[in-house]
């Protein structure tokens, strides 16, 4: 396709800053409208990418050629708290090697890239009203902006997909995930995580344990950061602040990003939580993390992407939880295949039609092995202190940790 387009894309995180990127490249003019002053680099956490797939990232030149995660694994170590032994029991381990990231850093090197991508930052978005031929995007200042191509990128709570697909919603998974991040140097013995990922099981839950690389990317002792997340099913539904609709479904559960204030409620529950659930040295890790967050688990799988010339893309279109470790992996997946399709495609409404068919199915086979992740390892546990490593087998071999890529070495089929 040789025409030329103007482009909108509502969210400038890592999603669609991507795609800002790449559609540019194809000499389109793009827009990005992100509400955020701040500096993005800053957010996220632990993100695990395939080397496999960092090199299809390099190879379209979003990232740096050659660029490495921290290989922070060789297997994974599944405990369970034992008394006063500084690491519990060991139940079983499993192999295990994926390439631990930052977000921020990808996002970083992303944005990089982005060049004359007009950015407007602090600029929220009112409404977009999709259109057969261009679509508008209202600003919260009253400006209304026409659009050949409309791009919702503005994450798993996306104004856009409430606008082009009012009946969407999102259907809790019931628990939420606490996460936090540590400087290493922050820890006095880092040796648990040196060759392993640290998992342990608890009562209707489980966390993870890793190294992930320092603020600017260090991989060398001493300036990397140790990233956790722990999955909890007990949470009683007062301390996470569950909210309901008009039907009984849960609409809503207190999120705290990192550097905000946790409610003295939830601070409590979590110590008296990994008190009694967590070994020592997993236990000092939470209890000394100095800006906890917590989000609430969601699902969507939605059966369309595009709505007219407008579309959505990663989270915004479709959730699959965190377990998978794939949401970066998808949206970014998504963000090339548009940029392919546009360039590829003899119309723009051909090339959208391709989005539509592609992008939704592959989505969905994600979200189906998040959900069965949640089940086996947060809302049906067994009981991990009767479990040794013959027992670990068989219940990873019947669940979504058989599937993962981490465990085989390979993202995500991008279709």
């Amino acid at each position: 396709m040789t025409k030329t387009f103007r482009v909108g894309i509502v969210g400038g995180s890592l999603v669609g800053t991507a795609a800002a990127v790449l559609l540019r490249r194809h000499g389109h003019e793009v827009t990005v409208f992100e509400r955020s002053t701040g500096a993005l680099e800053d957010r996220g956490a632990g993100l695990g990418l395939p080397q496999t797939f960092l090199d299809e990232l390099a190879a379209a030149d979003l990232v740096d050629p050659g660029a490495r995660g921290l290989r922070s694994s060789t297997e994974r170590v599944f405990a369970v708290n034992d008394g006063d032994s500084p690491l519990g029991r060991v139940v079983g381990t499993q192999p295990m090697v994926v390439e631990m990231q930052h977000w921020g850093l990808v996002y970083q090197q992303i944005n990089a890239r982005a060049g004359d991508v007009d950015i407007r930052r602090g600029t929220s978005v009112a409404a977009v009203v999709p259109g057969e031929h261009r679509s508008a995007v209202h600003l919260e200042s009253g400006a209304v902006e026409e659009f050949d191509l409309v791009v919702g990128a503005d994450g798993y709570r996306s104004r856009v997909r409430t606008d082009l697909f009012p009946d969407a919603r999102l259907e809790y998974g019931g628990y939420p995930v606490w996460r936090g991040v540590v400087d290493e140097s922050a820890i006095p013995d880092i040796t648990p995580v040196e060759d392993s990922f640290q998992s342990i099981g608890t009562p209707r839950g489980g966390t993870a344990i890793y190294l992930v690389p320092g603020r600017g990317g260090e991989r060398e002792k001493g300036r990397r950061r140790l990233n956790w997340a722990w999955y909890d099913g007990n949470v009683p539904a007062e301390v996470i602040g569950t909210e309901y609709d008009e039907q009984g479904r849960v609409s809503r559960v207190r999120t705290v990003a990192a550097g905000e204030p946790v409610p003295p409620e939830m601070r409590e529950y979590l110590r008296a939580a990994a008190t009694e659930h967590l070994p020592p040295w997993h236990r000092e890790i939470v209890l000394n993390t100095p800006d906890v967050a917590v989000q609430g688990i969601w699902d969507l799988e939605l059966e369309h992407y595009v709505n007219g010339t407008a579309v959505l893309m990663g989270d915004a279109g479709s959730v699959a939880r965190p377990h998978t470790a794939s949401g970066a992996v998808k949206g970014l997946q998504d963000a090339m295949a548009l940029a392919r399709l546009v360039g590829e495609s003899g119309s723009l409404p051909e090339a959208l039609a391709g989005y539509d068919a592609e992008r939704p199915q592959a989505a969905a086979a994600l979200v189906a092995v998040g959900r069965v992740f949640g089940t086996q390892q947060v809302l049906d546990t067994p009981d991990f202190h009767d479990m040794d490593q013959a027992g670990f087998d068989a219940w990873i071999a019947q669940g979504a940790s058989a599937m993962h890529y981490a465990f085989r070495q390979q993202a995500p089929a991008p279709a």
